[in-house]
C-alpha cells in the first residue's frame, strides 16, 4: 500500500513538473529600440528668497535599452524577474527661463517582476511591474538664472508599469513588443547661481515621468 502511495505521489510531482514546463522558461538577454516621451509637470524654482513657476517640460526622442530576465514556468502561468537599462536621453528647454538651456532626462533603469501567460507554446503576453530610477539634469547657460551657467542634477525613483508580447521564432531567439509607463517622485535639483556678484542658493523642483514604446529581440539560454 505504501509503495502504491509513493508511486502515485511521484507520478503527481512528475506530471505537475511536466505541465509547468514552458519554452519561455530560463534566462534571457534582450535589446530593444523605439521611442520615449519624457515630461515634467508642476515645476517650480527658488532663487534665494524668490519663487517662481516654469511651464511643463516635454521631450520626445529615440530610445534603446538592454536587459536580462529569468522566467519561471508555473502551472497555468509564467513569472519573470529582471532588470533593464535605457541607453538614451531626451531633453527640452524649460519654459519661463531666459537664455535657453535644457532639462535632460537620462540614466533610467528598472528592476521588475513580469507575470504572464502562454497564448500558445511560442507566444506569451505579460505585464511588467517594478521599481524605476531616472536622473534629471539642468543644463542652463549664463543668463538663465544669474551670471553663471548651471549644470546640476538629481536622481529620483518611482514605479514602472508595462504590457508586452513576446514570440519565439526558434528554440532560442524571440522578438517582443512592449509599452512602459514610468512615474517618479518629485525631486529637487540644487544649484548656486551668482547674482550681482553674490553666490545664492537655488533649486528646481521637478516631477518627471516617461512613456516608452519598444520593439526588440532577445536570446533565451
Amino acid at each position: 500500500m505504501n509503495k502504491q502511495i509513493l508511486a502515485v505521489a511521484i507520478a503527481t510531482v512528475f506530471t505537475s513538473s511536466t505541465m509547468a514546463a514552458s519554452e519561455f522558461e530560463g534566462t534571457s538577454v534582450y535589446v530593444g529600440f523605439g521611442s520615449v516621451h519624457s515630461s515634467s509637470r508642476d515645476n517650480t524654482y527658488t532663487i534665494s528668497t524668490s519663487n517662481g513657476v516654469f511651464s511643463g517640460v516635454s521631450a520626445s526622442g529615440s530610445s534603446s535599452a538592454l536587459g536580462a530576465n529569468y522566467t519561471f514556468a508555473l502551472p497555468g502561468w509564467l513569472l519573470g524577474v529582471g532588470a533593464d537599462y535605457d541607453l538614451s536621453s531626451t531633453s527640452a528647454a524649460p519654459g519661463g527661463t531666459s537664455g535657453g538651456g535644457d532639462l535632460k532626462f537620462s540614466n533610467r533603469y528598472s528592476v521588475y517582476v513580469m507575470p504572464g501567460f502562454e497564448i500558445d507554446k511560442n507566444k506569451m503576453a505579460y505585464a511588467k511591474i517594478g521599481y524605476s530610477s531616472e536622473q534629471t539634469k539642468a543644463e542652463l547657460p549664463a543668463g538663465s538664472f544669474g551670471s553663471t551657467s548651471i549644470n546640476a542634477s538629481s536622481t529620483t525613483s518611482g514605479y514602472v508599469f508595462g504590457l508586452g508580447y513576446k514570440q519565439l521564432f526558434d528554440k532560442n531567439f524571440y522578438y517582443y513588443l512592449e509599452a512602459d509607463y514610468s512615474k517618479y517622485s518629485g525631486t529637487t535639483i540644487n544649484f548656486n547661481p551668482v547674482i550681482s556678484g553674490n553666490k545664492v542658493a537655488g533649486a528646481f523642483k521637478v516631477n518627471p515621468s516617461a512613456m516608452q514604446y519598444m520593439i526588440g529581440a532577445g536570446y533565451k539560454f
